[in-house]
């Protein structure tokens, strides 16, 4: 949700909704499956609806773990020059990095020949510097009379691992036009700039290098500006200059809100919104938003998750045994803080991933381009599972009884009875039965009637499959459902369904600010 809510403010206002440009974010859903998002591929193909339904002639895939600056627009013009089915952004890489890399192998045209997927070495050499091998980039632009077929085949293969560098691209290289573009670095340094943040410790990586003297990547580049939503908070703060106790960063990222009260800070990104009491030594931490640190606290290389109040006189980074007994430790020695802190013998951490579809259509050289993005959350939960399903145990039977109330009060088929449920704010999405979509409460007031009009009676009950899962004051709720609805002439039908909603706490009372109910996808 918060990902959603930060691409809607921070990039809302930047299409030109007058020239058709939107922004959708579709999180998933199961409309065309019972699984949830499997690899790359399936990610767009349960999704195949929505790219569909523009009916454009290009569709350009990227990955939302990747950090880069890139003009797609000379990606787009090589691709319509050379009359291209697909074109795969590449990166030159060393031939030792290979395992990290899907290879591409590249004729002196540029079409692509051959393609293989991480492999531990290989002779493949790129025809753009013969010393080094060209390296798929995870960027991908489709052609979609090309794309929609390949995703329907590898839907239909029980073999498939569904993704875009493993399965798709191997099987299509030789039927149709695949042709390579070199990436065109914007960054505008000496060596390219590209990485994966898809593991905490390239995630870890790349913050310190934008906190280093001379950062690889470049954050204050004017004519490359980074679009981004930053909340109000005051000018960040350094109190005290007392022997001892004096409040200084360095070599550090500060973001506003912060206040470094007595405290020193090297070679730290912080939030908006931390605050660093006195004497308190943070060295090599990554700091998200809303975190208090106690005084006389030291801690290095570590990641501190938002809502998190570090005790006074906590010691976190300098003795690895002690902290796999607290918190998650990787194998290079970042120690994972989130906001519950455990005990016991540290397991496993619990990572989440879940793929969201990022749909923007825009236009580039006078075509128009939709472009799917596929942005990898990465969650680090508290370090035992089973910790956290007791926690919202409570939790969860709170919200069972507040989804039956709802569904029982949808039997009347009158929204003024379902409406103390929802919340009423303007920019809230609701969608019914797909693809019927509302934005906000009075045009889903409006909307239900409509669809309800055919009905004298009915009702709605959730299923005993009901998964929750909270978060603070948010809660993500899912189950199946079924329906006995009798029409004005007598006739009665049972639909049934997924439903899935996103609730928010407001005082005492959960209210629902997101949900979606789906029918079964017909056959194909």
């Amino acid at each position: 949700l918060s990902l959603n809510r930060h691409i809607r403010e921070g990039w809302g206002n930047i299409v030109a909704r007058d020239l058709g440009e939107f922004i959708e974010i579709l999180p998933p859903m199961k409309r065309v499956s019972e699984n949830w998002y499997l690899g790359t591929a399936d990610a767009v193909y349960q999704n195949i609806y929505s790219i569909g339904s523009e009916q454009l002639k290009r569709v350009l895939v990227l990955s939302g773990d990747h950090i880069y600056k890139m003009n797609y627009e000379l990606m787009l013009s090589q691709h319509l020059d050379a009359g291209a089915d697909i074109t795969l952004a590449t990166i030159l890489i060393n031939p030792d990095e290979t395992r990290r890399f899907g290879v591409v192998d590249i004729d002196r045209e540029g079409r692509i020949v051959g393609f293989v997927e991480k492999p531990e070495q290989t002779d493949i050499r790129s025809p753009y510097n013969p010393r080094m091998v060209s390296g798929s980039m995870g960027v991908y632009l489709f052609n979609t009379d090309v794309l929609l077929p390949a995703l329907l085949k590898d839907a239909e293969d029980p073999n498939s691992t569904h993704d875009f560098g493993h399965d798709i691209l191997p099987r299509i290289v030789e039927d149709y036009h695949v042709y390579s573009f070199n990436f065109v670095d914007e960054n505008h340094k000496e060596a390219q700039y590209w990485r994966d943040v898809g593991t905490l410790e390239a995630y870890y990586e790349a913050n310190m290098d934008v906190a280093s003297v001379s950062p690889v990547f470049n954050l204050y580049d004017k004519q490359w500006p980074l679009r981004t939503h930053q909340r109000q908070y005051p000018p960040a703060k350094f109190v005290f200059a007392e022997p001892g106790r004096r409040g200084e960063a360095v070599d550090s990222l500060v973001s506003m809100g912060c206040i470094v009260s007595g405290g020193l800070v090297r070679n730290c990104v912080l939030s908006p919104d931390v605050r660093v009491n006195s004497y308190t030594e943070l060295e090599g931490c990554i700091v998200f938003s809303h975190v208090n640190i106690g005084r006389h606290c030291k801690i290095k290389k570590a990641i501190i998750d938002r809502d998190v109040h570090i005790p006074e006189g906590t010691v976190i980074g300098y003795d690895l045994a002690a902290d796999k007994q607290n918190y998650f430790v990787t194998e290079s020695g970042i120690t994972v803080v989130t906001a519950v802190r455990e005990s016991g013998d540290g397991g496993l951490l619990h990572l989440r991933v879940s793929t969201t579809l990022f749909l923007r259509r825009n236009t580039v050289r006078g075509k128009n381009i939709l472009v799917a993005a596929l942005t990898m959350l990465l969650m680090t939960s508290p370090v035992l599972a089973q910790k956290k399903a007791a926690r919202n145990t409570a939790g969860s039977d709170e919200i069972k009884t507040v989804l039956e109330k709802l569904f029982a009060a949808w039997s009347d088929l009158d929204p003024a009875k379902a409406a103390p449920f929802y919340a009423k704010d303007a920019d809230l999405t609701f969608f019914d039965i797909a693809p019927l979509k509302y934005n906000g409460w009075s045009e889903y007031t409006e909307g239900v009637p409509k669809a309800f009009a055919a009905y004298r009676s009915g009702k709605f009950t959730l299923n005993d499959d009901l998964r929750t899962h909270r978060h603070g004051n948010l809660a993500w709720a899912s189950a199946t459902w079924r329906a006995e609805l009798t029409k004005k002439d007598g006739s009665k039908e049972s639909p049934e369904g997924r439903y899935t909603a996103v609730l928010e706490k407001r005082g005492q009372q959960w209210l629902l600010i997101h949900e979606h109910m789906s029918l079964p996808a017909p056959p194909h």
